[in-house]
């Protein structure tokens, strides 16, 4: 499969990539071995590569980027890079026993340009019609409306340039909806700390650095509890403040991947140097903090 060909490249050092990526991907290979042994991973887990190959093929297939034309003047297909298909994959393929998917929460941490955004945008597009949840709300969220907006645009901008989507989405004044289920994808921000009551089913948080308090993060993780497989969605350079959100799910996205702490609902994807790189004269590890570059 794509994912674990992108780990495995990565795991023999045939794929550059920094410290914390190599460990998300020995934890990927690891726990395909795991699970396909004679009594199955003990935590219960397993990759389901019909579901990653679903969400690899809509954004593939369906999706369009409308700020890139091919020679006709079409928006150009959403291809993915290896990373990004290691995330995606990642994401909707792993399960637990139930059938409802394993990861809940995804902290994405790489460097600017390397559109997270979009990626993000696809997701949240995927979430509000084609992940069979009824009722489905996804949030754009962000600490202003603005930068809230800058995901939720990208995602508007899509259905506009899909001939798939353009006719299945309704397009509105800051609302995307999906009638036949109810669902909707909206922008949000914590501008206005006394809204209340949202219920869910993903949440895109946009340059978590940002973010001067955990406030957005909790408000809708605690509308979720009656959703049976939400994705709470993180995406951030890496930020400067110790003392911030940002910094609280870096590092226990570092102690998840270094076998520290156990939270199997957790996915970190971090992109960042080695000790001893020296980026200022070694063009070669800077793809460890751009996945994406080239």
């Amino acid at each position: 499969h794509r994912v674990d060909v992108y780990a495995a490249r990565v795991h023999t050092q045939d794929l550059v990539a920094g410290p914390l990526v190599r460990l998300a991907c020995a934890r990927h290979l690891e726990d395909r071995t795991k699970a396909a042994t004679k009594g199955g991973h003990p935590k219960g887990v397993h990759f389901d590569a019909e579901a990653a190959d679903h969400i690899i093929d809509y954004f593939e297939q369906v999706l369009r980027l409308p700020d890139t034309l091919d020679e006709e003047d079409e928006p150009i297909p959403f291809l993915l890079t290896p990373a990004n298909t290691f995330i995606v994959g990642s994401l909707f393929g792993w399960k637990m026993r139930t059938g409802w998917r394993r990861y809940r929460e995804a902290y994405i941490e790489m460097g600017k340009g390397n559109a997270k955004t979009p990626l993000a945008a696809g997701i949240g597009l995927y979430g509000l019609h084609m992940d069979r949840e009824q009722a489905a709300e996804i949030y754009s969220a962000a600490t202003s409306i603005d930068q809230a907006k800058i995901c939720w645009i990208d995602a508007d901008r899509m259905v506009t340039a899909s001939p798939e989507l353009s006719g299945l989405i309704y397009q509105s004044l800051n609302n995307l909806a999906y009638e036949p289920t109810m669902s909707f994808f909206r922008p949000v921000s914590n501008e206005k700390r006394g809204k209340s009551g949202p219920r869910p089913h993903f949440v895109l948080i946009d340059e978590l650095h940002e973010h001067p308090d955990a406030d957005v993060v909790n408000k809708y993780r605690a509308g979720a509890k009656r959703r049976k497989q939400p994705l709470f969605m993180e995406i951030t350079n890496s930020g400067f403040d110790r003392a911030s959100i940002c910094w609280e799910h870096h590092e226990h996205s570092r102690k998840v991947l270094e076998n520290l702490v156990e939270d199997e609902q957790w996915f970190g994807y971090v992109c960042a140097l080695d000790k001893d790189d020296d980026p200022l004269k070694d063009l070669a590890c800077h793809i460890k903090a751009n996945p994406n570059l080239g």
